[in-house]
């Protein structure tokens, strides 16, 4: 709810016990109002009134933000009261978009630890305390529809802070107690997911790091939240929930250079990707690693013959060298193509499609 909308319900209760007419007046251009209460909003007198009528502005010291007018038996209490709540629900705004900015700063290095530290003591924000950062990734969201909906779901006072969107993503900052189990982080970004889809419609994925203990290294997990949806744009797109610590083998690749990446890619496919199976035999390859190397039930599940699926895996062994049905061949088969993965999303090149 905005603070507009919180002054209007506020008028409509004060209303109910007193008699007085009151109006409140937002200044976003002092040259739009009538002379009277331009004179209040420019002037130094923090309150004026005639007869019956009281004009209030606020802040009373500097160029104000509101007018109240008032008319009524009881015109310079009632003002007064109504000034008070203003000054009240603008103070608790300003410090909700203050600790916003905050967030955002020192989550994308704006400010450093130390400025981070001084400004953290300034907004009432504990050092010591376990916070998680989420990352949204929504495409589409042109309307912003998603950030308006998990702000008003997940709210400062539940511990939660969102932040204006970087790079197109939204960043949620979560408070969390000692005792947060994985299966809680968990079931946020499950939630978020879940919602996004069923509320606005939209398609998300939800990435975060680790569990930071205090602010010192919370802009560690903001980073890491930023690399786990990277890697899981290259490796892993078929999932909506990715965890830093869930990454496996992914996470070893992103960390190589793109130089043995490469080199480990041509080794085993070839010179572009000469030896490299085709679609069909792809499919059967990663089957049969869904299946934990089970001939069986890769059978099965394509609907092929054992033997038909023996013959295209001696297929694979005479392309590569590698005979999959072997751990080791596997395993170097599987690291060979998130190589290959790696190299063509660094080079700008569209991803091959993940067959399942």
């Amino acid at each position: 709810m905005g603070i507009e909308q919180a002054i209007n319900n506020y008028i409509q209760e004060i209303g109910e016990v007193t008699d007085d007419e009151i109006e409140v007046i937002p200044v976003r251009d002092p040259e739009t109002l009538d002379e009277e209460l331009k004179a209040v909003a420019e002037g130094e007198e923090p309150v004026i009134c005639k007869g019956d009528e009281c004009i209030l502005k606020l802040p009373e010291n500097e160029p104000a933000e509101y007018i109240i007018r008032v008319r009524g038996t009881d015109a310079h209490k009632t003002g007064i009261i109504v000034r008070a709540y203003i000054r009240s629900i603008s103070s608790v705004n300003r410090s909700r978009l203050d600790k916003g900015r905050f967030w955002r700063d020192y989550l994308t290095g704006a400010i450093d630890h130390g400025e981070a530290l001084y400004r953290a003591r300034k907004l009432h924000i504990s050092d010591e305390q376990d916070r998680m950062v989420y990352l949204i990734e929504a495409h589409n969201d042109t309307d912003n529809i998603l950030e308006e909906l998990l702000k008003s779901l997940y709210t400062t006072q539940m511990g939660y802070y969102i932040t204006e969107p970087v790079d197109g993503n939204i960043i949620l900052l979560r408070e969390l107690k000692r005792s947060a189990s994985k299966e809680e982080i968990y079931t946020l970004a499950e939630n978020i997911v879940d919602l996004s889809n069923t509320e606005a419609m939209l398609d998300v994925r939800v990435a975060f790091g680790q569990v930071a203990g205090d602010l010192k290294n919370l802009p560690l997990s903001y980073q890491e939240a930023r690399a786990t949806l990277e890697i899981g744009e290259v490796f892993y797109n078929e999932r909506k929930i990715l965890s830093f610590d869930g990454l496996g083998i992914g996470r070893l690749i992103y960390k190589l250079p793109r130089e043995v990446c490469l080199k480990f890619t041509e080794d085993v496919f070839g010179i572009d990707g000469s030896r490299e199976p085709d679609e069909e035999l792809m499919l059967t390859v990663y089957r049969f690693f869904d299946n934990n190397l089970n001939i069986s039930e890769t059978s099965r599940q394509l609907y092929i013959h054992r033997n038909t699926l023996v013959n295209r895996l001696e297929k694979v062994r005479q392309l590569t060298g590698l005979d999959v049905r072997v751990f080791e061949d596997a395993l170097t088969f599987k690291l060979a193509r998130m190589a290959s993965d790696y190299t063509d999303y660094l080079n700008g090149n569209k991803l091959k499609p993940v067959v399942k």
